[in-house]
C-alpha cells in the first residue's frame, strides 16, 4: 500500500503523525510523572485527577496503535531527529530571547529606572553567553 501516496503526500501524512505521535507521547509521559514541576521562576502542574488518568492513558496507547497501523501500511519511515539539535536550537532561541531584556531593549516598554542597566545587564550578558556556549556544546555532539 506505499504506492499510494507520491512523495510530497507522504512527507505531509509522516509530519502530521509523527506531530502526534510526539504530543501523545508527551501527555503520556506527564500522566505518569510527577504532579508537579518546580523550578526557580516557574512551576508546572497536573491537576488531571489521578482516577482520570488510566482512561486517558488508554486512549493514547489507542492513538499510537493507529499510528503504528497507518505508518506501517503506508510505509511511513521513521525519522531520526537528535534530541541535541533540538536543544540547541531551543538555547539559541532562549539567546535571543535574553538579548531582548537588555535595559537598553526594555525601553520599548516604557521608562526606564537608571539603576536597571548595572543590576540587570550583567546578569543577562552573563546567561546569554551561557546559552550559547552550551548551545554550542549540543551542535559539536552532532556535528561529529
Amino acid at each position: 500500500m506505499s504506492d499510494m501516496l507520491n512523495t510530497p503526500q507522504r512527507s505531509s501524512v509522516a509530519i502530521a503523525l509523527r506531530a502526534f505521535e510526539k504530543a501523545l507521547r508527551r501527555a503520556d509521559a506527564a500522566l505518569q510523572g510527577p504532579a508537579e514541576e518546580q523550578g526557580i521562576l516557574y512551576r508546572r502542574t497536573m491537576r488531571l485527577p489521578m482516577e482520570k488518568r488510566p482512561a486517558i492513558r488508554q486512549q493514547i496507547a489507542l492513538a499510537l496503535t493507529e499510528i503504528a497501523e497507518v505508518a506501517q501500511q503506508l510505509g511511513l519511515a521513521v525519522q531520526e531527529d537528535p534530541l541535541e539539535s533540538d536543544i540547541a536550537a531551543e538555547l539559541s532561541l532562549d539567546w535571543a530571547g535574553l538579548c531582548d531584556v537588555r535595559s537598553a531593549k526594555l525601553k520599548r516598554y516604557g521608562a526606564v529606572d537608571v539603576r536597571l542597566a548595572e543590576a540587570l545587564d550583567p546578569h543577562i550578558e552573563r546567561l546569554a553567553d551561557l546559552a550559547l556556549a552550551i548551545a554550542s556544546q549540543f551542535k559539536r555532539s552532532t556535528a561529529g
